[in-house]
């Protein structure tokens, strides 16, 4: 637990080292309980740095708040974004929060659009700055990947704290912007820390998250029951658009082939052949030996 403290307290430490200097404020003190798009820039106006300070309330353990400026141009970037992974708490304040807006290179913003599910956002001003700095992306760039790693950090105590089947690290998708990850995902994604994802079981809730009857229900789980590729999206009714048109009913289950021995014999690759009748036909026979990779069942929630 010490090293995680060190860790973070490392974080914070570089990230005061790159505060942009913000020297202008628009007042809003506006609050916001479903998806908005509000227009609070002069658009002529060249701008280096953007932040928002404001106020959260979540009222569901998926709530869900972002924050993110165009500039009409499909040049978007996020300030911030928080759901209850991230934070313990229902009901807090942020400060200046500029995830990818710390440093930028004369930017002309249009729109903030606030993405709100389940939660109340007030944002109380908007800090601006206009001063130039020749490192401006590398500076941004620093600045992102810090935030992110506060993230994973959170992410990693969430999963400890309930005790979660899964691990979180950094991965190719956690590195990518905003924008890449709306065009991963789509626009207006949610993904509730599953960029962090390394390995195990999935899940934003413990057992102990979910209610029996009043009661905390330690034995509960948001895991299917059983599943079976037969019948998953009807795909063994005939009425259903996936019907493989297997009237024994396989669904999306295909033929076993070859899960014995096999001749390699005029280029192609002859199923079930013994060896003694591959070497009257002059081929290679082979021992598939395959029958292992038939047993283990795949685990998949969709």
């Amino acid at each position: 637990m010490k090293k995680k403290l060190l860790a973070l307290c490392a974080i914070i430490v570089g990230l005061s080292a790159h505060a942009q200097n913000f020297n202008k404020e628009i007042n809003l003190k506006t609050g916001f309980t479903k998806s908005t798009i509000i227009y609070p820039f002069n658009a002529k106006e060249t701008i280096t740095g953007i932040a928002v300070t404001g106020a959260i309330t979540f009222h569901s353990d998926t709530s869900f708040v972002r924050i993110i400026v165009n500039d009409g141009n499909d040049n978007v970037y996020m300030l911030y974004e928080t759901y209850p992974i991230l934070t313990i708490e229902k009901r807090f304040n942020f400060e200046y929060e500029c995830e990818e807006t710390s440093f930028l290179n004369d930017y002309h913003p249009v729109e903030l659009q606030i993405l709100v599910r389940d939660a109340q956002v007030s944002i109380d001003k908007i800090s601006l700055s206009n001063e130039k700095n020749v490192t401006a992306i590398e500076l941004n760039q620093i600045k992102r990947l810090e935030t992110n790693r506060l993230k994973l950090a959170a992410v990693q105590a969430y999963i400890e704290r309930k005790g979660l089947l899964w691990t979180a690290k950094e991965t190719n998708l956690s590195q990518m912007t905003y924008s890449s990850k709306a065009e991963f995902w789509g626009q207006g994604y949610v993904s509730y820390g599953y960029e962090y994802y390394s390995g195990g079981i999935y899940s934003m809730f413990a057992p102990s998250d979910f209610t029996k009857v009043g009661r905390a229900c330690k034995d509960c789980h948001d895991f299917v029951d059983n599943f079976d590729w037969r019948n998953r999206h009807g795909a063994n009714n005939p009425a259903s658009p996936y019907y493989d048109g297997d009237v024994n009913g396989s669904g999306w289950i295909t033929p076993v082939v070859c899960q014995g021995g096999g001749c390699w014999y005029n280029n192609h690759y002859h199923c079930n052949t013994d060896q003694s009748t591959c070497a009257s036909w002059g081929g290679t026979w082979q021992q598939a030996a395959t029958c292992w990779a038939f047993g283990p069942v795949v685990y998949v929630v969709s």
